[in-house]
This record gives C-alpha cells, sequence and structure tokens, in this order.
C-alpha cells in the first residue's frame, strides 16, 4: 500500500507559537477520502488508532443560593413602675430589668420614655420622669447594655390618665435581635 510521509507545521496566530506535525497519508484511500466513499477494512488499516478529542461536559450550572427567609423584628414592650414622687428603682423593678436584658441581643436598641403623673408642678414632672428613664437607663448599663444602644425620651405628665400608678412609669421597648 503505497504511502506519502507529509511534514505539515501550524503556527499559532501572532503568538509565534508553532507545533510540527508528520503526517502519513495512505494513498489508496486518499481518494475515497474526499469522495465520501467508505474504505475497505484491511488488517493494516484496523491496526492504527486515530485519537479522538475527549468529550468536553459543560460545567453544571451553580446551586441556586439558599432562600433565607427574613425574620420578623421582635418588639419586647414592658412597664416599670415607680413610688410617688420617687425614682428610685425598687427589688421587682431590678428583677424586671434584669430579665430584660438576658432577651436583649447584641444588636438591639432599647427605647425608654418616662412618665409622671399628674399631680404636682408640670416642671417638676418633667424632671421626675427624665430622672426616672435616666435610673433605668443606668441600671441597663451597669447590667451590660451599652449606653450607645439605649435612646432615653421623657413625657411628664404629658400622656396622664385616670390612674395614678399606671402613669409613675418607665416604658422600655427593646427591638430588633432579641434573643
Amino acid at each position: 500500500m503505497p504511502s506519502v510521509i507529509a511534514l505539515r507545521a501550524l503556527v499559532g496566530a501572532g503568538l509565534g507559537l508553532g507545533a510540527l506535525d508528520l503526517v502519513v497519508i495512505n494513498t489508496a484511500l486518499a481518494p475515497r477520502l474526499v469522495s465520501h466513499e467508505p474504505a475497505p477494512v484491511t488488517a493494516a488499516a484496523a491496526t492504527v488508532e486515530v485519537p479522538t478529542a475527549p468529550a468536553i461536559e459543560p460545567a453544571p450550572p451553580p446551586a441556586p443560593p439558599p432562600v433565607v427567609e427574613p425574620r420578623p423584628v421582635q418588639v419586647i414592650s414592658e412597664h416599670v413602675y415607680f413610688a410617688t414622687n420617687s425614682a428610685d428603682l425598687g427589688p421587682r423593678t431590678r428583677k424586671t430589668l434584669e430579665k430584660l436584658v438576658a432577651l436583649a441581643g447584641p444588636t438591639s436598641e432599647i427605647v425608654l420614655e418616662g412618665h409622671a403623673d399628674y399631680r404636682g408642678d408640670e416642671s417638676l414632672n418633667k424632671t421626675l420622669s427624665k430622672d426616672r428613664a435616666t435610673t433605668v437607663q443606668k441600671q441597663l448599663v451597669h447590667l451590660g447594655i451599652e449606653r450607645s444602644r439605649i435612646r432615653v425620651g421623657y413625657v411628664g405628665e404629658d400622656a396622664a390618665g385616670d390612674e395614678l400608678w399606671r402613669d409613675r412609669r418607665v416604658d422600655i421597648q427593646i427591638t430588633g435581635g432579641t434573643r
């Protein structure tokens, strides 16, 4: 079976890279390859293996990110009460504040709002409601809450109702980051 050996040079497009290939062309099969006729299988042709490029499978698509449902912001509201004309914390109030600190997470915000009943001078009641809120703030800081996470406000007797004991209070609201 007559064969022709050809030297083929490939040069990379403008990269200066090249390769040399030796190609064996079987002159008896060449006309059939051009005319697309199947060549008869001979013993010599059966031993020649033509390397094929491995099949490249596309990479699987990336997995979608997990869906994280947003947690609703929890709000805890509580009131602590005071004696008449006093901003001192009683034992019950201290226990309530300890429980609230245990519920407050490391990123929670705490809002305090001091109140007073309608008895007495209005400016005295403003001062008293401020003192009550400040006393609660100091106790929360003492229990481990950062002062920067606590906002303090006071209204005096502006929101006073008919039940005096309910007006002598500090409203506490904890938002976000509760445990």
